[in-house]
């Protein structure tokens, strides 16, 4: 199985899209190295993100870049790795991935439009990041004491509190691995995928939420951190409808 490394400019791109870039890497082989690179001082969200580490680059002008990319090279040179995910949409990147196709090793891009042309032709492949939606007005004003909607909502239509629980049983179906979805990993999910952040309903943490569902949601302490699965009651209930 090829061995996958995963760099993220950290300075350039958001923590919200960790799982997606993990996912991505997933696909092209065994995840052996995840680091975000940036000022330490400055960043929000990497330090917190399960599986990554953050590399401090530094204050200085183009730091974070500069180190990711001796990090990279030393990898691939050394033959640590098969595969590179290069998670940034600064176009300078662009060198490192023709160095290391150069080398014979694949590299997949990952980030906004903006990284421009030549660093996506640079690239093995490109994944196009998407920008972060807003939390739609409507869901913002849902009032909190409505029961949960027992029918799947309309994709087009904004998820209001009440479409949470069948948001967060699909998002557990298709991204969840070794069991379920840490509690930061479906925070992510749901905040890329619909807009909806946790901080907006009255219980303010995803445990406390979870917790007051539990004959659907089943939540239970890992190494990986809090893990949130589909109960097997609620599942075959689930299936049956």
């Amino acid at each position: 199985m090829s061995r996958v490394s995963v760099f993220v400019d950290g300075e350039n791109i958001s923590a919200s899209f960790a799982l997606r870039i993990f996912h991505a890497a997933q696909e092209l082989g065994e995840v052996d190295l995840l680091r975000a690179y940036g000022d330490a001082g400055r960043l929000t969200g990497w330090e917190d993100t399960a599986g990554f580490r953050l590399i401090h680059s530094g204050t200085g002008k183009n730091a974070a870049d500069l180190l990711l990319t001796v990090d990279a090279m030393e990898r691939a040179l050394s033959g640590a790795c098969d595969a590179v995910v290069i998670a940034s949409s600064d176009g300078d990147f662009r060198h490192l991935a023709e160095r290391l196709r150069e080398r014979g090793v694949m590299v997949l891009g990952m980030g906004q439009e903006k990284a421009g042309l030549r660093f996506k032709a640079s690239c093995s492949r490109f994944v196009s990041l998407s920008q972060k939606p807003t939390l739609p007005a409507a869901a913002a004003a849902q009032p909190a004491d409505l029961p949960d909607d027992p029918t799947p909502s309309d994709p087009n239509q904004p998820l209001t509190l009440r479409g949470w629980p069948k948001a967060i049983t699909q998002l557990i179906r298709d991204y969840g691995y070794s069991g379920g979805l840490t509690t930061g990993e479906l925070g992510m999910l749901m905040g890329e995928r619909h807009g909806a952040h946790i901080r907006d309903h009255p219980d303010k943490m995803w445990k406390e939420y979870l917790e007051k569902r539990h004959g659907m949601f089943l939540l239970e302490q890992s190494a990986r951190g809090l893990v949130v699965s589909i109960r097997s009651d609620a599942q075959a209930r689930i299936a049956a409808e």
